[in-house]
């Protein structure tokens, strides 16, 4: 039975991956924490390369398991080699890009240095690991292999959920599509769908406030408002953009918006 959940979740898990990531830069190292056990490293650089880069004779995009020790090389940002069962892995912690996704409930999040958003139910080693995680990594061109993502995880998928459009909202923020963001806004309406843990809500946030329709915004602040950490945590992250004084002016008004409402 624990075999069997564990295996329910890394199929869960990489259906979120695959979903929120296109593609990956070269010498990516991913690193963080899921709901099911991550043993080893090749738990997540073995599917990684086999999906994004099937075609491949080097292991090109690498990972770690997120503990107390690699904390500090990541820390150290010094590139290294190891071989680990006959492969030879090169891991380069100047590259790193941190995931969670704490309960079977969450979607999963990649942790952006530049704005970081930590949940309640995160793990201390995310947030500790949070500031060196560069999402910049992530490439939007589309390089996954649905053939090998099949063989690998079967056809099931689910695009009716909550988690789909979150991740299609989180690549739409990185890359500033807020229009994107109103279109799956209006899917998510239309199906009823919300999250469990509200910390998800933020790419829909900010692109309401952005996009100047602050009745919507107002309706998921209140969601986001309740739970004091992430007020905080808003707080803080609109209020270091207001500094920055870029950008058009919907979006200054926007941010002005909700540095106000999580600040006041």
């Amino acid at each position: 039975m624990r075999f069997s959940l564990e295996w329910s979740e890394t199929k869960n898990f990489w259906q979120n991956f695959t979903w929120r990531i296109p593609n990956l830069e070269d010498g990516t190292t991913l690193t963080g924490l899921r709901s099911s056990p991550i043993y080893e490293g090749y738990f997540i650089w073995s599917p990684t390369n086999l999906i994004y880069r099937p075609y491949s004779q080097d292991i090109s995009l690498s990972a770690e398991v997120l503990n107390k020790e690699i904390l500090k090389d990541i820390a150290l940002k010094q590139p290294y080699k190891k071989e680990l069962r006959s492969f030879d892995i090169k891991h380069d912690y100047n590259k790193t890009l941190v995931f969670t996704k704490p309960t079977t409930n969450s979607c999963l999040r990649i942790i952006d240095n530049q704005q970081i958003e930590i949940s309640i139910y995160d793990d201390l080693l995310v947030q500790l690991a949070a500031p060196y995680s560069r999402i910049d990594l992530i490439k939007q061109n589309d390089s996954v292999d649905e053939t090998i993502f099949e063989k690998l995880f079967g056809t099931e998928s689910n695009e009716e959920t909550w988690c789909f459009y979150y991740e299609q909202a989180a690549l739409a923020r990185q890359f500033e599509d807020w229009e994107k963001i109103l279109e799956l806004g209006n899917f998510v309406d239309n199906k009823n769908l919300q999250p469990t843990d509200s910390i998800e809500w933020m790419p829909f946030l900010q692109a309401y406030a952005y996009q100047g329709d602050f009745e919507k915004a107002e309706i998921i602040l209140d969601e986001i408002y309740g739970t004091a950490f992430y007020r905080a945590q808003a707080c803080q992250i609109f209020g270091d953009k207001a500094e920055l004084e870029t950008g058009q002016k919907k979006f200054k008004d926007g941010n002005e918006f909700l540095r106000k409402a999580f600040c006041n």
